[in-house]
């Protein structure tokens, strides 16, 4: 194999590395910095895995996305009448590209072994239950 086949399939390993990260902006307006994690989950280091995981989330107090906590109530406004209306809810909207983002870091975290298990998965909350 010569190296420029080498280099193009190792840009394809989103897990050969901890250098992969996701950024986001937080409730704040700050961008947040998730870091790749020296670890992937596999079938035998679960429990270092969520632990190490874990500190990353709470280390960014995202640890609601793991637990459910905060997910908003209504995807779109209510009207001061009670009726719901049209306009979605920018709460809703915010809540949803974070736990995207989320889950996509989340799966950088798990080998190419356990990925098949979670591809039907569609939030962090899910994923990590």
């Amino acid at each position: 194999m010569d190296s420029s086949n080498s280099s193009s399939a190792a840009a394809f390993q989103p897990h050969s590395s901890p250098s992969t990260h996701l950024s986001i902006i937080d409730s704040n307006s700050q961008t947040i910095a998730l870091p790749g994690l020296p670890i992937n989950l596999d079938r035998e280091n679960y429990y270092l895995w969520q632990s190490t995981v874990y500190s990353a989330f709470e280390a960014f107090d995202l640890e609601a996305h793991l637990d459910g906590s905060n997910i908003p109530s209504a995807t779109v406004l209510t009207t001061t009448q009670g009726t719901s209306d049209s306009t979605p809810n920018p709460a809703f909207t915010a809540w949803k590209k974070r736990d995207k983002i989320l889950l996509l870091w989340l799966k950088t975290t798990m080998s190419h072994s356990i990925l098949p298990y979670i591809m039907h998965i569609r939030t962090t909350r899910e994923a990590w239950s």
